[in-house]
């Protein structure tokens, strides 16, 4: 009963913080289509989602033209 509601605490949250970003729309990675992702290779945009620059405290820019990656990426991370 307590990992259910420490669960359904974290999705709440979850919840919360992605209708405060007020992002135009909800993506992720798992719907990512790589096909598109013409400037960064996969194997570096599947390093952000494991989101271990967190962990090293480093940052991570985005550049380049304001196609549809470079919004995309930045949702889901």
């Amino acid at each position: 009963m307590l990992h259910e509601e420490k669960l359904a605490r974290h999705q709440r949250k979850q919840a919360m913080y992605t209708r405060m970003a007020a992002f135009p729309a909800v993506k992720t990675f798992e719907e990512y289509d790589f096909t598109f992702a013409t400037g960064a290779p996969q194997k570096q945009l599947q390093s952000l989602r494991s989101l271990s620059f967190i962990e090293r405290n480093e940052n991570i820019v985005l550049q380049g033209t304001s196609d549809i990656t470079n919004p995309r990426v930045g949702i889901c991370v």
